[in-house]
Formats: structure tokens, sequence, C-alpha cells
């Protein structure tokens, strides 16, 4: 909510040129939007998105504190991060049965590594 009256002040078209790239994707890549009620907007967008054409993907890169890279932590991590963005999509259980296998997700990802110094 605070989000999308943030990007209205900055430009009157900002959402509406976002949500337009978003329809002509084929595969999203999400790094740094929190899944919570901020961007709930955006999930929910994700989700009709999805819905509307079987190829299309998802991926949702995340980052956790103190992260391990054993088979039982990578398994639980993702699954929390999808069951958050179900939750906060408010994706019914038909339509998260026909798209949950088109989401990815990347804990700590090392998609961003520059060494600076």
């Amino acid at each position: 909510m605070v989000k999308r009256k943030i990007n209205d002040a900055y430009g009157e078209l900002r959402t509406e040129d976002a949500e337009k790239i978003i329809d002509e994707s084929v595969i999203i890549c999400v790094f740094g939007m929190s899944i919570g009620s901020t961007d709930k907007m955006w999930w929910s967008k994700l989700v009709d998105w999805l819905k509307k054409n079987d190829m299309r993907r998802l991926i949702i890169y995340t980052y956790k504190k103190e992260y391990r890279k054993d088979a039982y932590t990578i398994v639980r991590s993702e699954r929390e991060i999808l069951e958050r963005f179900r939750d906060v999509s408010d994706c019914g259980a038909e339509v998260w049965d026909q798209i949950k296998t088109r989401i990815y997700v990347g804990v700590n990802p090392e998609i961003v590594n520059i060494k600076l110094c």
C-alpha cells in the first residue's frame, strides 16, 4: 500500500509501466522484494500473471541470515518462502496447485557477487 503510493508520487505511469513489463514477460526474477503486505499487490499480480500462461516461470531470490546449505535447510527454506508467497497473494488452493510447479526459489544466491575493493 505504501510502496504503490510512492510509485504514484514518482511518476503517474510508473506502476502501469511495471505491470506492462510483467504482462509481456515469460520469466520473472524477483530480487529484493519483501514477501509481505507492502508488496502484496505485486505478489497478487504475479499469481494472475502465472495463471494466464503455462509457459511462464517465476524465480524468487531471497536472503536468509545464517543460512546453511544442507539438504534439510534448503528444502525447509524453499517451502517457507513458497508458503509466504501463497499466503500474501491470497492464492486459493486450486490456483496454487496450477502454478506452484512453475515457481522457483533461490536462497542466498550469488547472483550479485561483486567485490568493489
